[in-house]
């Protein structure tokens, strides 16, 4: 599979409201599921698709025309499996054929509502007013069960009460005005697949805590005879395999969010 610089070097080297902060891209992929196609609708710098491991296809649009050409350049390269446009991102939706024979990821970084922010100022060129984000949020509601949505926004009425039966995370980011608490609402509740490991953990202590481990364990294992080896190994495969045929998992039942991460 083709992969990318870490990370691909966005258009800008600020962006208001990017997931560009220390740890917040990497906590919004440690909660992506396995995904065939992934779709990432209010583009912006795109943080999270620049750090994740590619899918087989990705599709990236952007409502400012501005933010659509500072883009085209960087993906000349990544054309057969980067899709990009520019267009409105809730039109999309509501006529995008999804197929119920693939795996979606929705990660959407709207423009949070105007009065969840800090300064309750416009800032972009394409801003959502209050019913938009009502649209958006009946929109992702009624999507296929093969289509994980993740959303972010800061705490606001309007998600607080349309999904209030999806899953929540909450962490602290550094913003331009400080730090901040970000909302990952999901459809699903995670259950540990995810399509891109290389950021497990909450920071970058314990990731190379995590990968400390698993280095002990391949050297154990590289002990072993390889008989003995290949049968462990594949006595975890058939495991991950068994795990992966209950894809996709529950939806969400209402409940409090997940503790700060």
């Amino acid at each position: 599979m083709q992969t990318y610089p870490t990370p691909l070097p966005g258009p800008y080297d600020s962006y208001f409201g990017g997931k560009s902060g220390n740890g917040v891209a990497q906590t919004i992929i440690n909660h992506i599921r396995p995904h065939d196609i992934y779709m990432e609708l209010f583009l912006g710098n795109g943080s999270v698709f620049r750090h994740k491991r590619p899918a087989s296809v990705s599709v990236l649009m952007d409502a400012s025309r501005q933010v659509f050409s500072d883009w085209f350049d960087r993906l000349l390269s990544f054309r057969q499996s980067v899709e990009l446009l520019h267009g409105d991102a809730l039109a999309f939706l509501a006529a995008y054929p999804f197929d119920k024979t693939v795996r979606y990821c929705l990660c959407l970084d709207p423009p949070y509502p105007i009065r969840s922010r800090r300064a309750a100022r416009a800032v972009y060129a394409c801003e959502l007013t209050d019913d938009d984000h009502r649209d958006l949020l009946r929109l992702v509601r009624y999507l296929p069960d093969n289509v994980d949505v993740l959303i972010s926004t800061y705490e606001n009425p309007i998600y607080a009460d349309m999904l209030a039966d999806w899953h929540l995370v909450t962490f602290r980011a550094m913003t331009r005005q400080g730090p901040a608490t970000e909302y990952l609402y999901m459809n699903y509740v995670p259950d540990g697949r995810l399509h891109d490991y290389r950021y497990l953990g909450t920071d970058r202590t314990d990731r190379q805590r995590i990968r400390r481990k698993i280095s002990r364990e391949i050297a154990r294992l590289q002990q072993l005879p390889p008989a003995e080896r290949n049968a462990i190994v594949t006595a975890v495969s058939a495991l991950a395999s068994a795990a992966s045929t209950s894809y996709p998992a529950a939806k969400p039942e209402p409940g409090t969010p997940d503790q700060p991460i």
